[in-house]
């Protein structure tokens, strides 16, 4: 639109000069912006990729970059939720099959796609070390929901805790589909504004002068 598009129909406006309205001169700004630099918005998606790859590199860039996702609205909760299943799922099926829990813990923490919860796993598994049982220092934590800790604590207590994984994952497989279809009902009318918004600013830039040209 503002590289093949708007050039044409600004063309009958660049004999006008200043005398053109704002919004006029700001949509030709921007179409030429487009036109002569438009290698810059690439390069700009290549230096943000490049930033968030260097800051996942470490430890604590990674727990940065994992906070920071989980504090976006909408998404941030749906990403929670998907680890948290995850989480859930897998475990349930390690001790279904046999496997120790502090091994589970040791394999979860690489595969929930988290750092934020791996670290927190990761100190489940040393506090198991020292005495503990899994949902203590799962509460404590503030990361897992509070929900999540009480089911594994009555799991641990009535030795169903794999019945009790599995509900949770049940249940928050519920819950990112009903996040999925929040973060969908949000996105449509906020696309339909922004399209109508833009599609208005380019009506109005170029009738506006063209009415204005009428008029004389």
């Amino acid at each position: 639109l503002m590289t093949f598009v708007v050039p044409k129909l600004t063309t009958l406006f660049k004999k006008v000069g200043e005398g053109l309205p704002a919004i006029t001169q700001a949509l030709i700004a921007i179409s030429q912006f487009f036109q002569g630099y438009w290698w810059s918005l690439f390069l700009l998606m290549f230096l943000v990729w490049m930033l968030i790859r260097a800051m996942k590199s470490s430890e604590q860039g990674l727990l940065r970059y994992d906070r920071a996702r989980m504090r976006l609205p909408i998404v941030g909760d749906l990403l929670r939720k998907t680890s948290i299943a995850r989480f859930a799922n897998t475990m349930a099926t390690l001790l279904q099959s046999g496997i120790p829990v502090l091994e589970s813990l040791k394999i979860v923490q690489r595969v929930v796609n988290n750092a934020v919860l791996a670290k927190t796993i990761g100190e489940v598994h040393d506090a198991i070390l020292e005495g503990s049982d899994i949902a203590t220092p799962l509460q404590a934590s503030g990361v897992f929901p509070p929900m999540v800790g009480y089911m594994i604590a009555t799991g641990e207590q009535s030795g169903q805790l794999e019945e009790l994984l599995e509900t949770v994952s049940e249940a928050y497989d519920e819950e990112i589909d009903m996040s999925i279809n929040k973060l969908i009902s949000v996105l449509e009318p906020v696309i339909i504004i922004v399209l109508a918004g833009v599609v208005l600013f380019v009506v109005a830039a170029i009738m506006i002068p063209l009415i204005q040209m009428g008029s004389l």
